[in-house]
């Protein structure tokens, strides 16, 4: 058996990287959903014992809701449009967009002594 070339060993090892890569980035979302189910739990716990109203309740899940579902769509959104699929660490960010524009300040006027007017 011949031994593998180097750009094929090269290539394993950037696909090795990307699927743990892949793997942790995984990790992370599932990560992120246990913590909003043991919250959301928590809570109806909470409410169900009498601990705490329904209202009060409401007013700490929706933000846990909203912030797993925004960690949700942002990780999606990055690995499937901006992410390279070849190197796991590249951005792939569209052309077409221009750098930032600075706003143009109009210039102070200065008296003789080199100092701003007033």
């Amino acid at each position: 058996m011949s031994e593998p070339s180097a750009d094929t060993t090269k290539r394993i090892y950037e696909m090795n990287e990307w699927t743990v890569q892949n793997k942790k980035d995984t990790l992370f979302v599932l990560s992120s959903l246990f913590i909003a189910l043991s919250t959301l739990l928590l809570l109806t716990v909470l409410w169900r014992m009498g601990i705490s109203t329904g209202y009060t309740a409401a007013i700490y899940a929706v933000p846990v809701v909203i912030i797993f579902v925004f960690i949700l769509i942002n990780r999606s959104q990055y690995t499937n449009r901006i992410r390279d699929q070849r190197y796991w660490n590249r951005e792939n960010r569209p052309k077409n967009v221009s750098a930032l524009q600075l706003a143009l300040c109009p210039k102070m006027p200065q008296d003789a002594q080199g100092q701003p007017s007033q």
